[in-house]
């Protein structure tokens, strides 16, 4: 009877600890994509998020990333389509209204009313040449237009609108397309690549040599903007793979699983100077450092709360 009530308590107990594990897995697990949701919700490309990179070790706040886009001023009135957002108070202010359009993905133009709005504009708005500069209840005489352009590879000269009429060998998926940053290091990785045509979210058309100077393009309704290769060079930057894990410091952006493939990651680092080295974490995040992060020879490899054994860690070096 004795032995029967002991092995009925070891039971008990083995089921108790199963139990408690798989409660201890299931709420690191749950903490870690609130961390990751959280993470996404104050990733903005300027690195504001607080991250905590070690067991044990504090928070520290990292640094503004260098802006990945350009905003050029167009002059005065606002975009006759394709507002979404605005009117709040405290964006009214050159600073703000960039740092807002900058962290919206949509937004193609803002309009800014200094101390009344920062009103934003999608890609209905076309060109935005055409804007309302007088009358109606906005005041559109106060308000100043910018555009958001981002930062073209040096190795690209804009052709402008439209597609090569020969020389297609590839395009038309959507992660090569992800933004121009990643379209452009497609086609830089590729030598029979001579042009590309470039449509957000939709194709990153290549084009090799057969297309000519590509000056005779077909223009249709559907946004293509066409780019000419001028530096043969296949990449500014050569990446090493260095193996597992993150800089144990430097972070200085990170978090947006568009940007979190191999490619992508790779286009992101290139266009960013501060960038040292990325850590990928496929469909979570492409982790940037700067020189903070030294040789990044003190990596965190394992532990914590953001998984750094399935991260991959590489270095960049000017070709």
């Amino acid at each position: 009877m004795l032995l029967s009530a002991c092995g009925i308590l070891a039971g008990l107990l083995a089921i108790s600890r199963a139990v408690d594990v798989k409660h201890t897995a299931l709420e690191r697990e749950a903490k870690f994509e609130g961390n990751i949701r959280n993470l996404e919700i104050q990733a903005d490309g300027s690195a504001k998020a607080l991250m905590r990179r070690d067991a044990g070790r504090d928070s520290d706040l990292t640094e503004d990333a260098p802006h990945p886009q350009r905003f050029s001023k167009l002059g005065i009135g606002y975009c006759p389509a394709g507002y979404y957002a605005g009117w709040v108070a405290a964006d009214g202010n050159l600073e703000s209204c960039k740092a807002k359009c900058q962290e919206e993905e949509k937004c193609r133009f803002f309009a800014l009313y200094e101390g009344k709005t920062c009103s934003r504009y999608d890609s209905r708005a076309g060109d935005c040449n055409e804007r309302v500069e007088a009358g109606g209840e906005y005041s559109p005489e106060q308000h100043t237009t910018f555009a958001k352009t981002e930062k073209v590879d040096p190795r690209y000269r804009k052709l402008g609108k439209g597609y090569c009429k020969s020389g297609y060998y590839a395009g038309w998926k959507a992660e090569d397309a992800i933004n121009l940053a990643v379209c452009a290091a497609k086609c830089g990785t590729e030598s029979q690549c001579h042009y590309f045509a470039f449509v957000e979210g939709k194709t990153c058309s290549r084009y090799t040599g057969d297309a000519k100077d590509c000056s005779d393009r077909e223009v249709r309704g559907d946004d293509h903007t066409t780019y000419a290769k001028t530096q043969e060079t296949q990449a500014l930057y050569h990446f090493t793979k260095l193996g597992t894990g993150y800089c144990a410091v430097g972070y200085f952006a990170g978090w947006i699983p568009a940007e979190s493939t191999l490619q992508g990651c790779k286009a992101k680092c290139e266009a960013e100077s501060g960038c040292r080295f990325f850590a990928l974490y496929e469909g979570k995040t492409c982790s940037r450092y700067d020189s903070r992060a030294g040789d990044c020879s003190q990596r965190v490899t394992q532990g914590g709360q953001y998984f750094p054994e399935s991260h991959t860690l590489y270095a960049k070096t000017e070709q």
